[in-house]
Protein backbone atom coordinates (compact mmCIF):
# COMPACT_ATOMS: atom_id res chain seq x y z
CA UNK A 1 0.00 0.00 0.00
CA UNK A 2 1.21 3.53 -0.67
CA UNK A 3 2.70 5.71 2.05
CA UNK A 4 -0.04 8.33 1.87
CA UNK A 5 -3.02 5.96 1.69
CA UNK A 6 -5.48 5.55 4.54
CA UNK A 7 -6.97 2.09 5.02
CA UNK A 8 -10.11 1.18 6.94
CA UNK A 9 -10.37 -2.58 6.64
CA UNK A 10 -11.08 -3.31 3.00
CA UNK A 11 -11.78 0.34 2.11
CA UNK A 12 -8.70 2.26 0.95
CA UNK A 13 -8.65 6.02 0.50
CA UNK A 14 -5.87 7.22 -1.78
CA UNK A 15 -4.22 10.60 -1.51
CA UNK A 16 -5.32 13.14 -4.12
CA UNK A 17 -2.07 12.54 -6.03
CA UNK A 18 -2.63 8.81 -6.28
CA UNK A 19 -6.28 8.64 -7.29
CA UNK A 20 -6.32 7.40 -10.85
CA UNK A 21 -8.50 9.02 -13.46
CA UNK A 22 -10.74 6.41 -15.06
CA UNK A 23 -12.48 8.57 -17.66
CA UNK A 24 -15.54 10.74 -17.93
CA UNK A 25 -19.18 9.69 -17.80
CA UNK A 26 -22.38 11.28 -19.01
CA UNK A 27 -25.52 11.26 -16.93
CA UNK A 28 -28.40 9.83 -18.94
CA UNK A 29 -32.03 10.98 -18.95
CA UNK A 30 -32.86 8.65 -16.07
CA UNK A 31 -29.81 9.67 -14.01
CA UNK A 32 -27.78 6.63 -14.98
CA UNK A 33 -24.04 6.58 -15.61
CA UNK A 34 -21.78 3.89 -17.01
CA UNK A 35 -18.74 3.21 -14.83
CA UNK A 36 -15.63 3.06 -17.05
CA UNK A 37 -14.40 -0.49 -17.69
CA UNK A 38 -10.98 0.15 -16.09
CA UNK A 39 -12.68 1.24 -12.85
CA UNK A 40 -15.03 -1.77 -12.94
CA UNK A 41 -12.07 -4.11 -13.36
CA UNK A 42 -9.95 -2.35 -10.71
CA UNK A 43 -12.74 -2.54 -8.10
CA UNK A 44 -14.28 -5.81 -9.28
CA UNK A 45 -17.67 -4.23 -9.99
CA UNK A 46 -20.00 -6.39 -12.00
CA UNK A 47 -23.52 -6.28 -13.34
CA UNK A 48 -26.04 -6.45 -10.50
CA UNK A 49 -23.59 -5.37 -7.78
CA UNK A 50 -25.15 -3.02 -5.23
CA UNK A 51 -23.29 0.25 -4.68
CA UNK A 52 -23.74 2.99 -2.09
CA UNK A 53 -23.26 6.59 -3.19
CA UNK A 54 -21.58 9.05 -0.80
CA UNK A 55 -20.90 12.74 -1.20
CA UNK A 56 -17.23 13.65 -0.90
CA UNK A 57 -15.50 16.97 -0.18
CA UNK A 58 -15.27 19.21 -3.19
CA UNK A 59 -18.72 18.30 -4.52
CA UNK A 60 -17.95 14.79 -5.76
CA UNK A 61 -19.68 11.45 -5.45
CA UNK A 62 -17.98 8.20 -4.41
CA UNK A 63 -19.44 4.73 -4.91
CA UNK A 64 -18.68 1.81 -2.61
CA UNK A 65 -19.74 -1.80 -2.94
CA UNK A 66 -22.28 -2.71 -0.26
CA UNK A 67 -20.35 -5.89 0.60
CA UNK A 68 -17.19 -3.88 1.34
CA UNK A 69 -19.03 -1.40 3.54
CA UNK A 70 -20.71 -4.32 5.34
CA UNK A 71 -17.32 -5.96 5.98
CA UNK A 72 -15.89 -2.64 7.17
CA UNK A 73 -18.78 -2.13 9.61
CA UNK A 74 -18.52 -5.74 10.85
CA UNK A 75 -14.79 -5.36 11.46
CA UNK A 76 -15.29 -2.01 13.20
CA UNK A 77 -18.04 -3.43 15.43
CA UNK A 78 -15.81 -6.40 16.36
CA UNK A 79 -12.98 -4.07 17.28
CA UNK A 80 -15.34 -1.84 19.26
CA UNK A 81 -16.61 -4.87 21.16
CA UNK A 82 -13.02 -5.88 21.99
CA UNK A 83 -12.25 -2.36 23.21
CA UNK A 84 -15.40 -2.32 25.36
CA UNK A 85 -14.32 -5.60 26.98
CA UNK A 86 -10.87 -4.21 27.75
CA UNK A 87 -12.39 -1.02 29.18
CA UNK A 88 -14.81 -3.03 31.31
CA UNK A 89 -11.96 -5.18 32.66
CA UNK A 90 -9.75 -2.19 33.44
CA UNK A 91 -12.58 -0.36 35.21
CA UNK A 92 -12.97 -3.36 37.58
CA UNK A 93 -9.31 -3.17 38.62
CA UNK A 94 -8.48 -0.98 41.63
CA UNK A 95 -6.70 2.27 40.87
CA UNK A 96 -2.95 1.75 40.95
CA UNK A 97 -0.75 4.20 42.84
CA UNK A 98 -3.59 6.08 44.53
CA UNK A 99 -4.08 5.95 48.26
CA UNK A 100 -7.60 5.29 49.50
CA UNK A 101 -9.42 8.30 50.92
CA UNK A 102 -8.69 8.79 54.58
CA UNK A 103 -12.07 9.25 56.22
CA UNK A 104 -13.54 8.63 59.61
CA UNK A 105 -16.51 6.38 60.35
CA UNK A 106 -19.02 9.06 59.36
CA UNK A 107 -17.52 9.31 55.90
CA UNK A 108 -16.03 12.76 56.52
CA UNK A 109 -12.55 13.22 55.16
CA UNK A 110 -9.85 13.33 57.82
CA UNK A 111 -7.56 16.31 57.78
CA UNK A 112 -3.86 15.95 58.28
CA UNK A 113 -2.44 17.63 61.34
Amino acid sequence: MCGSCISYGSVIFLSHREQPFYGSVTVGERGQVVIPVRARKRFNIGSGDKLLAFGVPGGGVAFFKVERISRFISTAMGRLSSMEKVLAETSKEPDQGLEPDASDESGRRKTRS
